[in-house]
């Protein structure tokens, strides 16, 4: 598919031939995996970060933010309880509830995103519009 194509079928603004001219003319298709959340990222006195612990969706583009929202978490509870159990535990039971949340929202956005159907097409897009009429 050409970035010419991908403009046709994402429906850009025509001022985006600009920016489209000086792409490569190659896109990559990569699939997109919703994975499970995990109920617990550590084990023992190993705990899990970032993608490692809650990859995300990239609909928001929260993955960097949120490993490094983790790495001072983590460096927070460690310089709180040493490195122990309860450092870990620490953690997680701050970063978690966080990490799930955007998760899902990431997930959302993504699935509206997806819709095909013209009538919820439509609905969407105002509703979009609306808000950002709104927010200007």
């Amino acid at each position: 598919m050409t970035p010419r194509d991908l403009a046709v079928r994402y429906e850009w603004p025509e001022d985006i031939d600009e920016l489209l001219k000086h792409s490569t003319g190659t896109t990559i298709r990569a699939p997109i995996f919703s994975l499970p959340t995990l109920s617990r990222w550590s084990r023992g006195r190993v705990t899990l970060l970032g993608d490692a612990a809650h990859a995300m969706e990239p609909y928001l583009a929260q993955g960097c933010s949120q490993a490094i929202a983790d790495a001072i978490a983590l460096a927070k509870s460690v310089s709180q309880y040493g490195t122990t159990h309860r450092a870990i535990s620490a953690y997680e039971d701050r970063r978690k509830p966080r990490t799930d949340a955007i998760r899902h929202q990431s997930r959302c956005i993504g699935l509206l995103g997806q819709i095909e159907n013209p009538a919820l097409k439509g609905v969407r897009d105002a509703s979009i519009s609306l808000t950002s009429s709104l927010l200007s």
